[in-house]
């Protein structure tokens, strides 16, 4: 995801959709997925269609092992099939809510 969406990304890494409709809650545009019934978010970088095979309770957080279906990815990160790092700001998280990208100052949500 865009470094731009810092807000999003870390409302949506910090609240469970058992509770609330995250959608109504950010700024990301939806669109349908090419092999499953789920949408996935226009802005992102790269998709991976994924189906569930199992999660795991690991202490306060939850690890989902899938299957990838099937990845796509913006076809303009590429040259000569290699990623250009000069026409993308993907966002990093670093831990204790702070967040950065490549030439972007740290960034705390």
């Amino acid at each position: 995801m865009p470094f731009s969406y810092g807000k999003d990304i870390h409302f949506c890494g910090t609240h469970s959709g058992r509770s609330l409709n995250k959608i109504e809650h950010i700024d990301l545009q939806f669109e349908p997925s090419e092999t499953l019934r789920t949408q996935k978010i226009k802005e992102a970088y790269a998709h991976l269609e994924c189906r569930l095979h199992s999660d795991y309770s690991i202490g306060d957080h939850t690890m989902f092992i899938g299957e990838i279906l099937r990845i796509t990815a913006e076809s303009s990160l590429f040259e000569d099939s290699i990623l250009d790092n000069t026409v993308m700001k993907p966002a990093y998280y670093l831990g204790n809510n702070v967040y950065t990208s490549i030439n972007e100052t740290q960034q705390q949500f």
